[in-house]
């Protein structure tokens, strides 16, 4: 991919006039307002790819700009035979779309983010070969629904990643295809049909694939957001996140005209913000531990204007923390208050605008510091000052983590070892339980992989969380399974849609009839949610349903489950499983427990651990 340069084609004097009035210190440049943007876009092996559409967005207010709009007739948006591009826009900061041609399904579209176009410019663009993802969205009844928004985000960052003809059609299917890489893929449904958007985490899109979901049912959230006066606010945005932190995805979650909003999400306890867009000098306001058992009116959320609190962040040799990012919390607690524009500059200076109160500030150093996220507790920001945040000590600062090992009947279980991995800050830990089951920890607070490890007379499974945010995201209970042997009867046990939220097909396969058998439904936590079957199973298929609720009645939430075939011996089937990986530390016992898994599906030996298939 070329670099901007200060030349152009078919305009080089004027371009070169251009870059020396720029170098002089001169006003306005060019004089007639407008710059011209052009290039040539080829595909990976040098070709040139001829219709390739170019979107522009105003970087500063979001609004999407039309080169061919009035005041720039007979300009092109897509490129021509020979991949040329040559538009006029205004001299501002853009974010630039890429599209591929509809009959080039395997390049991925690019976007160019803050784009400077001050003056005439030239970029050529080489398009990527991509991943190509297909699949089919239907509602809880198995109903196709169209005109579903894909959104596919970096899970990193939260970006949000180009992409085109991206939203279903009338039969519910979709192709997008995407920068080879692990992504979050966000299901976004048209309002008013009754069910909830999905976001399936760090889906592995490195090739192909082909993913069907079925879109929750969901409960309604309504408000309405107005001003201390009593004026409605419009084109306020709504999130709604757990307590751990994950974003609950909400389609068309801005407020209207008079001031209101309709959220779908699931049965959970969330916390719902409301925040307003940049330029706006509001403050944010937010409902914490909002309990969603079914529709409910939030009644009014009244925005103010705050106070403004300034300071720099300093590492403890004084130097300014460049890029790093702040966060504010309720005190003593993972609670975060929601603050925009919250990343220091290159100086280390950040302004934020918030409601009057105390606040837990997080320091978070940006990627590749050596310090550690720091937590400054008890700041009073109460009204309009300078608040220096200066990190005292380049040692990490800790928090103490605790939870309870179980088994599958909730009995605390003894002597279990804990580890937490860490995946980006932090370091390694390790605890053991004990005898009622608990343990606590002082940890370093970040990303870490969990495992948990019976004693090695035990016959209890391992226990692994991919990943959990610390202090915040560990279960206040770990179950662990039992370990039994596999039905030589079963030959199979399958379930569709994968992933799946709300409804889910399940399929089992006997080569012979069983007299007694339970088919169970487990959380990645180990506890059982929901028992789907008890009773005799006849050989051949027998297909069930679970309609996604627990042994109560109730929903669950969307994510990981587990499904396991017991009979009247004790015995258990494996199953499909979907993103999870095994435990890395093991007794030599447990490793001679695992069997090997034949192309068929069937085990030979004892499973290592519950597998699990995203319903």
């Amino acid at each position: 991919m070329a670099a901007i340069t200060l030349t152009r084609r078919s305009s080089g004097r004027r371009a070169l006039a251009c870059a020396v009035a720029v170098v002089m210190g001169a006003a306005a440049c060019p004089a007639s307002g407008q710059v011209v943007f052009e290039g040539r876009v080829t595909d990976p092996s040098g070709a040139p790819l001829a219709d390739v559409d170019l979107d522009f967005w105003d970087a500063q207010s979001g609004i999407r700009i039309d080169p061919s709009a009035r005041g720039y007739e007979g300009q092109e948006d897509k490129t021509d035979v020979f991949g040329y591009y040559e538009m006029v826009v205004k001299p501002e900061v853009y974010h630039v779309r890429y599209e591929p041609p509809e009959n080039r399904i395997d390049l991925a579209p690019i976007q160019l983010r803050n784009l400077p176009l001050g003056w005439d410019t030239v970029r050529d663009i080489g398009l990527p070969a991509g991943s190509r993802l297909q699949g089919r969205v239907v509602d809880h009844a198995g109903f196709p629904i169209a005109d579903v928004d894909l959104d596919v985000k970096d899970p990193a960052t939260g970006q949000q990643l180009a992409t085109s003809n991206d939203d279903t059609g009338p039969d519910g299917r979709y192709g997008i295809t995407v920068v080879p890489g692990e992504w979050d893929i966000v299901f976004e449904p048209p309002p008013g049909i009754g069910v909830g958007a999905l976001q399936v985490d760090s889906y592995d899109l490195t090739g192909d694939a082909v993913l069907d979901v079925t879109l929750p049912r969901g409960f309604l959230l309504t408000g309405r957001i107005e001003r201390e006066d009593g004026r409605p606010l419009a084109l306020i945005d709504l999130d709604v996140e757990e307590p751990t932190g994950r974003r609950i995805p909400t389609a068309n979650d801005d407020t209207d005209a008079t001031g209101g909003f309709t959220l779908n999400v699931p049965e959970g306890i969330f916390h719902v913000f409301a925040v307003a867009p940049r330029g706006i000098p509001l403050a944010s306001a937010a409902l914490y531990h909002v309990n969603v058992q079914r529709d409910l009116d939030l009644g009014t959320m009244v925005l103010r204007p705050g106070v403004v609190v300034t300071g720099t962040a300093l590492d403890p040799a004084g130097v300014p923390l460049a890029a790093a990012d702040l966060d504010l919390r309720q005190p003593g607690t993972c609670d975060h208050y929601p603050t925009s524009n919250d990343d220091t500059d290159a100086n280390g200076t950040f302004s934020l605008r918030v409601e009057p109160g105390t606040y837990d500030v997080v320091v978070n150093p940006a990627s590749g510091s050596p310090l550690s996220p720091y937590r400054f507790e008890g700041v009073a920001l109460t009204s309009d000052g300078v608040v220096d945040l200066i990190i005292p000590t380049w040692g990490p600062q800790v928090t103490t983590v605790a939870s309870r090992v179980t088994d599958e009947d909730g009995r605390g279980l003894a002597a279990v070892v804990v580890r937490g991995e860490a995946l980006d800050a932090g370091t390694n830990w390790m605890a053991t339980t004990a005898e009622d089951g608990s343990f606590a920890e002082t940890v370093i607070p970040g990303r870490y992989r969990i495992e948990a490890e019976p004693p090695t007379d035990s016959e209890l499974l391992p226990l692994q969380l991919s990943t959990v945010d610390l202090p915040c995201g560990l279960p206040t209970t770990l179950a662990l399974a039992t370990i039994v042997e596999p039905i030589p009867t079963a030959r199979g046990l399958r379930a569709w849609p994968n992933p799946w939220s709300t409804f889910a097909s399940i399929t089992l396969d006997m080569t012979s009839p069983e007299e007694a058998a339970t088919l169970e439904i487990f959380d990645v936590t180990g506890r059982r949610v929901r028992t789907l079957f008890r009773g005799s199973l006849p050989g051949g298929s027998t297909d069930f349903r679970w309609d996604g609720t627990n042994d109560h009645g109730r929903p669950v939430h969307s994510g990981f489950y587990v499904l396991r075939l017991v009979s009247s011996r004790t015995t258990l089937t494996p199953h499909a499983h979907l993103r999870r990986r095994a435990p890395r530390r093991l007794s030599d016992r447990r490793r001679a427990l695992v069997g090997d898994r034949p192309a068929g599906g069937a085990v030979t030996g004892r499973p290592r651990e519950l597998r699990p298939t995203v319903l």
